[in-house]
C-alpha cells in the first residue's frame, strides 16, 4: 500500500501531514472505511497472517490418546497410536514448488494429511492453529 500520508513533527505542529489533494485522499480513506474493518481489525489480520509456523521451528503439542496406556502390552496393535495433535491448518509443497493449504494433524510426531497419502512428492512446510469458529456478535445483524 502507497502511503498517503506522513508524520509531521517539526517543533511547532505534531500530526500528519500529505502533499496529496483532497479528492484523492476523501477517495482512499472511503475505500477503507468501505471494508467495515476498524483499525484493530485490520491489526488481527495483521497478527493471523504471521501465524505460519515454518516446520523446522516446532510442530504442532500432541497430547496422550486413549491407546496411550496399552503401549507396551498385549493389548497394543499396529493401528494404534500414542500420541495426536489437534487439526491445524497446513502449507502443502511439492516438489516443484506449487503450494496448497489443507489440513492435518500429527500422529506420534508425524504429519497424516490426505494430500500426502495422494501424493509423495507432497511435504509439509508450515502450519498455524486453526482460527476461532465464528460468533455472530450482539451489534451484527
Amino acid at each position: 500500500m502507497e502511503r498517503l500520508t506522513h508524520k509531521r513533527s517539526n517543533g511547532i505542529k505534531e500530526g500528519y501531514w500529505s502533499p496529496n489533494k483532497k479528492e484523492e485522499l476523501v477517495m482512499r480513506l472511503a475505500e477503507y472505511e468501505n471494508t467495515g474493518l476498524s483499525p484493530a481489525d485490520v491489526e488481527e489480520l495483521r497478527r493471523q497472517q504471521d501465524r505460519w509456523i515454518p516446520v523446522e521451528k516446532g510442530m504442532p503439542e500432541e497430547y496422550q490418546t486413549i491407546f496411550a496406556k496399552l503401549k507396551g502390552t498385549i493389548k497394543w496393535r499396529d493401528s494404534m497410536f500414542e500420541k495426536k495433535s489437534n487439526e491445524v491448518n497446513v502449507i502443502v509443497e511439492d516438489d516443484k514448488g506449487k503450494k496448497e493449504v489443507a489440513h492435518a494433524h500429527t500422529i506420534d510426531g508425524k504429519w497424516s494429511c490426505d494430500l500426502l497419502r495422494w501424493n509423495k512428492a507432497y511435504h509439509i512446510t508450515a502450519w498455524m492453529p486453526l482460527p476461532e469458529p465464528y460468533e455472530k456478535k450482539a451489534t451484527q445483524e
